[in-house]
């Protein structure tokens, strides 16, 4: 397994609130005790971890790949929030570079995204949008591949919101909207370089759960292949109260997106530990599994 979306304390500088409670040399050498074949850096809006992480890939021999979690806007909706950012969402994507083309476009987007950031409830939002993803991946596609990220992300929001209403024409509109996004991603990336992300759920975690198996049938409907991911912000189960402690040091500091529960599992695990996840709470068979795991190789 490959493990393709991890933080480390550069998102803590990048969000200019806690967010990660392990550094980048603690995440790539547990990474590499525990088995995993290899590691993507995927911090919230920063590519400044890049150098020191090809360095650790050398020192260490393990595979790192320089990645970026970005937030990602529709061209209409950027504009709106930079006009009247009260109902303002700033969906997470996930991109990671296949080679140096690759994170050279990673730095043109991120570039581009602080170049134009402004600030919304006290935070600074640094979003990308869609047009200039075209624009700098779309025109010389093979070099990135992303993923739908997070429940942050527009697909895990979309799909709750689908589980939500009890309005069947909204339903229906809900889902063009993911059809809609996901040819998107098809078309700019390529049909090999995109990616749907599952993520481990423990029992109450209900809304992970039935994203889960919401991407495996949009998987199996639309021939899009889907991974699991960790989404790490610390490095063992039993640093959560650690890692909650870490998080709310600062009584001005929070996060507008993930509590606690969101935590429980967002650490760093092995496959087997992944695997017990999937199949205990989300009813998954081993195949379906492994085709996941498989993905990750990819």
């Amino acid at each position: 397994m490959f493990s393709l979306h991890n933080h480390t304390d550069y998102s803590n500088a990048s969000r200019s609130f806690a967010d990660c409670s392990h550094t980048l040399n603690d995440l790539v050498v547990r990474a590499k005790n525990l088995g995993i074949n290899g590691i993507a850096i995927t911090d919230h809006e920063i590519t400044s971890s890049y150098v020191k992480a090809e360095k650790l890939s050398r020192e260490l021999d393990f595979p790192i790949i320089m990645g970026n979690e970005i937030y990602l806007l529709k061209d209409e909706d950027d504009k709106a929030f930079r006009e009247d950012g009260r109902n303002a969402f700033y969906p997470h994507f996930i991109l990671l570079a296949l080679d140096k083309i690759g994170v050279q476009q990673i730095w043109k987007l991120s570039k581009s995204a602080w170049e134009n950031g402004y600030y919304n409830k006290g935070l600074m939002r640094t979003p990308t949008v869609m047009s200039k993803v075209e624009e700098v991946v779309g025109q010389d596609k093979g070099h990135i591949v992303a993923s739908t990220a997070c429940l942050g992300g527009f697909i895990g929001r979309t799909i709750l919101k689908i589980r939500e209403t009890k309005d069947e024409q909204e339903v229906v509109r809900l889902k063009k909207e993911i059809v809609k996004f996901i040819n998107w991603g098809k078309s700019v990336f390529g049909e090999d370089n995109f990616y749907l992300e599952c993520q481990p759920a423990s029992e109450e975690q209900l809304d992970q759960i039935y994203v889960n198996d919401f991407i495996k049938n949009i998987s199996k409907g639309m021939g899009v292949p889907y991974i699991i991911t960790t989404d790490s912000h610390y490095l063992r189960k039993e640093d959560l109260p650690l890692h909650s402690a870490f998080l709310n040091a600062k009584e001005d500091e929070g996060d507008e997106r993930e509590v606690e529960s969101f935590y429980k599992t967002a650490y760093l695990m092995s496959e087997e530990e992944v695997k017990e996840y999937f199949i205990k709470n989300n009813g998954w068979t081993e195949s379906e599994f492994q085709i996941a795991v498989d993905n990750t190789e990819k």
